[in-house]
């Protein structure tokens, strides 16, 4: 079941309601005839309208999902690019204390 063949559906549906008086062979059909013709064309409709329905929904689904995954991506790229400042941070620290400490190695007398 596709978009596609919904439609195609839909369009063939309302296709016959616009020919329901006079059908190929041109002899004009009873009311009864017409009844049942407009019944099955609701039936149709009603069908295809469900089939509309369904897709929809599972296309809305499918965008709630894809959404969610690119936040979790989104996140997880934040996560590992705050990590890395963290341990940028942490290493420039160090050679900063390293480097205090070793000019204070320099300044006292031994």
């Amino acid at each position: 079941m596709s978009f596609d063949s919904v439609k195609s559906a839909r369009r063939q549906a309302y296709a016959s309601v616009e020919s329901v008086d006079v059908p190929l062979n041109a002899i004009a059909i009873s009311r009864a005839e017409q009844q049942e013709h407009m019944v099955d064309l609701e039936r149709r409709l009603n069908a295809s309208t469900k089939d509309m329905r369904a897709l929809v929904d599972y296309e809305e689904q499918r965008i709630a999902v894809t959404s969610t995954v690119k936040e979790a991506i989104v996140y997880t790229l934040l996560a590992i690019l705050l990590l890395a400042a963290a341990i940028g941070l942490g290493y420039a620290s160090h050679l900063g204390a390293d480097a205090i400490l070793n000019a204070a190695a320099e300044v006292t007398p031994r």
